[in-house]
């Protein structure tokens, strides 16, 4: 709770600074809340007298931490991503501003609207006349980020791939290195698994904007519509199958298939998106999705074990979690 106190503080400090005009200021409501990989997350509201009239809204922070478990952090990224794909087509929240001087909050840092919701699959399982709906709003989301011409959105922190298989290339050597970095015993199964991504790298038949972990548990939804697409800290420029395969991977490790099995969904895709999914690289995919998500199950772990509180919630977690993430791929290549 310090902490909370601390930053309502810091807030409040800040946007008196920002805001001289906005009369008698003050953050309320400050809350903590639990989500993405690492960075850290504030949900506040502020009330002032503006011309003689009350005013307030509900915002968000969105702020690198201290430390994690899959350095680096740079928090405009996501930033510019949101900034960029607002009024879209793909729900995000508005941002407002950011923030790179560290001394006012602690860190680097962002603010965006808070937007009402529930969790997608909250709506589904509530409101069975909304599934099909949302199902439908899911898949349409995705074709249109990945048909957003992501050079004209000048996405400068981003990553642009070199060739056709760069993508790729980047992200095992990431997730590589964040295994080795984390392991606390050697992991030749992760060897044999990784070593067999290295050889069988597809091109990419395009390359587009990835939202990096689009899964059900990043949406809020409303009235039968996604509201919000949330959790952009893994934002990239490549090969979009890797958006599908990650989605697939989470359904499969969540055991949630029953919001739309694999098929069903890579079918509705290919038919909203206009394109064909070439299923070797949906394959490769998948698989380098369960190393990465087992590459940031072994950094959770490490660090809640090292934790000064000893983090319970990421150890229980992962500890379940981790042996299952090992054996679904090293099953599906047949080791």
């Amino acid at each position: 709770m310090a902490d909370v106190e601390a930053m309502k503080q810091r807030l409040e400090t800040y946007l008196k600074s920002g805001f001289p005009h906005r009369e008698e200021l003050a953050v309320q409501q400050v809350e903590r809340m639990p989500v993405g990989v690492s960075y850290e997350t504030y949900l506040f509201t502020t009330a002032w007298n503006e011309g003689g009239s009350p005013c307030s809204e509900s915002l968000v922070v969105r702020m690198e931490p201290e430390s994690g478990p899959v350095p680096p952090y740079d928090v405009r990224p996501q930033y510019q991503a949101l900034k960029s794909v607002h009024g879209s087509g793909v729900p995000v929240p508005r941002v407002h501003w950011l923030e790179m001087d560290g001394n006012h909050l602690g860190h680097p840092f962002f603010v965006m609207d808070k937007v009402e919701g529930e969790t997608l699959l909250g709506a589904w399982s509530r409101s069975p006349d909304d599934r099909e709906s949302l199902k439908e709003h899911y898949v349409s989301i995705l074709a249109t980020l990945h048909g957003l011409d992501w050079q004209a959105l000048e996405l400068s922190t981003l990553n642009v791939p070199q060739h056709e298989r760069h993508h790729a290339e980047r992200e095992i050597a990431r997730w590589q290195g964040v295994i080795e970095d984390n392991q606390f015993t050697p992991q030749p199964v992760l060897a044999e698994i990784i070593s067999w991504l290295k050889r069988n790298i597809p091109p990419a038949a395009r390359t587009t904007l990835c939202h990096g972990d689009y899964h059900s548990r990043n949406f809020l939804a409303r009235e039968g519509r996604i509201v919000a697409v949330l959790d952009w800290e893994m934002v990239d420029i490549g090969d979009p199958v890797s958006d599908l395969a990650w989605h697939c991977m989470f359904m499969r490790i969540l055991r949630e298939n029953s919001f739309w099995p694999e098929d069903d969904f890579i079918q509705s895709y290919e038919q909203t998106a206009g394109v064909e999914v070439d299923r070797d690289s949906f394959f490769f995919w998948q698989i380098l999705a369960f190393v990465k998500l087992t590459a940031i199950g072994l950094a959770g772990l490490r660090s809640g074990i090292e934790s000064s509180d000893l983090d319970m919630r990421q150890v229980g977690l992962w500890t379940m979690l981790l042996p299952l993430l090992q054996d679904a791929p090293a099953r599906m290549l047949g080791f």
